[in-house]
């Protein structure tokens, strides 16, 4: 049987504690930096990880937005070096987890 007790801090940190077996966890998280990433990326960047959360080709993003392709390929890589993502995989997770 297990217990948990959560506590909310002014800090934007949660905390549980919880009691498994008889022994204490502490468990602390915090706001996930993919969530500041409304505020961080333009209109243009939220659409096209908007489309990369949705599978879309470089193709399909680029005929959706009226673009080319080299374009979108050029604006994932921004967005990677502004993310400081190696990946559409990284930065899926990202976003996920924000």
């Amino acid at each position: 049987m297990s217990k948990i007790d959560r506590t909310e801090t002014g800090l934007e940190l949660r905390a549980w504690t919880l009691e498994v077996h008889g022994e204490l966890v502490a468990v602390v998280s915090a706001p996930a930096r993919g969530r500041a990433l409304a505020h961080e990326l333009t209109i243009a960047e939220r659409d096209i990880v908007a489309g990369l959360v949705r599978g879309e080709s470089n193709r399909r993003i680029a005929q959706r937005r009226g673009t080319s392709e080299r374009t979108v390929a050029n604006q994932i890589a921004a967005l990677f070096q502004k993310l400081n993502v190696m990946s559409r995989a990284e930065l899926l997770v990202l976003v996920r987890d924000g």
